[in-house]
């Protein structure tokens, strides 16, 4: 347990750091004191003052999707059924109405993942220290810069997998990812119970008795079921038509000399483009949680070696790690969050650290690796 920092003494000089928890404990109030409309545009805002806006590629593929199906194309992102379903539906058919949707979608994954933090933590606290490590983490500016992407629909997948907390919930979002990007999704998810299984309460026997426990809090036994039945149902419909449609499967390991080459150039910049200041919640998290050597290494396996080797492999870069390792970073976020709320940890250290980190995040762009590794702000400053 950390301890309490100690009041100043009436009388006495004020030591040098507590000027700066004053400031600290005055920036949480007036944070947590915001209506919480007025929180979620402050959040977006900071995003995309972090981040900015890129588009994916010129969105031509896209459209000749849209335009073919329910005809898939000899291309991997046929896989991606959920984005050109919706445009076809809506009828996109240019360039500009596929941007203008997934600027649409975006709104609507802000909604939705409100609407998950309300449900799912019952304290406003709980709910400002949940929302701030989301937009925190490097998810959110993933998805801004690469806007026409498919990613929202993981992203939405994956908060209903995660947080939701219900059955129902988690087989809608388990269609959702395997509709979407099932291999980085059942990936994510093994990620994900790696980490909740680590961190659950002792259950039985050993790790047979923690996985009991995952699957039955969490849900994430049926979301990864979810996730493959639709994906299997997917590749039933290719087989039925005809269709050849590579998976994303195909590229593991086919360019790792390459890939390897990559990472090492971009470096320690590589790695911290992961996570961004998402690696403070997985430096914050043990010191508050007390984890043992053995959950150490375990919620680092799920939540960052697991990614990037699905990242290296491919020959990616932030966006896939962001997307592979969100079911893990959600995991130990509210596992965090559920802890604080219990008093099970130090409270005040918590709200202080993420203040922070939320004070540090203007002076911070967001950074982007590229799948050729080369990193980049998009705002070179």
């Amino acid at each position: 347990m950390l301890e309490q920092v100690p009041a100043p003494v009436p009388g006495l000089p004020a030591p040098p750091w507590a000027r700066a928890v004053s400031v600290l404990d005055g920036c949480w109030d007036r944070v947590t004191g915001l209506r919480a409309s007025l929180a979620v545009v402050a959040l977006v805002a900071l995003t995309v003052g972090r981040a900015g806006f890129g588009f994916e590629g010129d969105g031509t593929t896209w459209i000749e999707l849209v335009r073919a199906f329910p005809e898939p194309l000899d291309d991997y992102r046929s896989n991606s059924v959920t984005g050109t379903a919706l445009a076809r539906l809506v009828g996109v058919d240019s360039i500009d109405g596929w941007i203008a949707l997934h600027l649409v979608v975006l709104l609507l994954v802000v909604v939705v993942v409100g609407r998950v933090i309300v449900d799912r933590f019952p304290t406003g606290e709980g709910r400002a220290l949940a929302a701030i490590w989301v937009a925190l983490g490097s998810a959110a500016p993933a998805l801004t810069q690469k806007v026409g992407s498919y990613d929202p629909y993981v992203v939405l997948g994956v908060v209903l997998v995660t947080w939701g907390r219900r059955r129902g919930t988690a087989v809608v979002g388990g269609v959702l990812i395997g509709a979407t990007s099932a291999e980085q999704g059942i990936i994510g998810i093994v990620g994900a119970v790696v980490v909740a299984a680590a961190l659950a309460d002792d259950v039985g026997d050993g790790v047979l008795g923690r996985l009991r426990r995952v699957t039955v809090l969490p849900v994430l036994g049926v979301g990864v079921a979810a996730v493959a039945a639709t994906r299997l149902a997917l590749v039933a419909w290719y087989r039925a038509t005809g269709a050849t449609v590579p998976s994303r499967a195909d590229v593991l390991g086919s360019f790792l000399g390459e890939s390897l080459a990559n990472a090492a150039t971009a470096g320690l910049a590589g790695v911290y483009a992961w996570l961004g200041l998402g690696w403070g919640l997985v430096v914050l998290a043990p010191l508050t949680l007390r984890w043992t050597r053995g959950q150490t290494v375990a919620v680092l396996a799920g939540l960052v070696a697991l990614p990037a080797a699905v990242t290296v492999a491919t020959l990616d870069g932030t966006r896939v790690f962001a997307m592979v390792s969100l079911p893990a970073y959600l995991v130990l976020l509210g596992r965090l969050v559920d802890a604080v709320g219990e008093g099970a940890v130090e409270r005040t250290f918590v709200r202080r650290a993420t203040v922070a980190a939320l004070l540090a995040a203007p002076l911070l762009p967001a950074l982007l690796t590229s799948p050729g590794g080369e990193p980049h702000f998009v705002f070179p400053f």
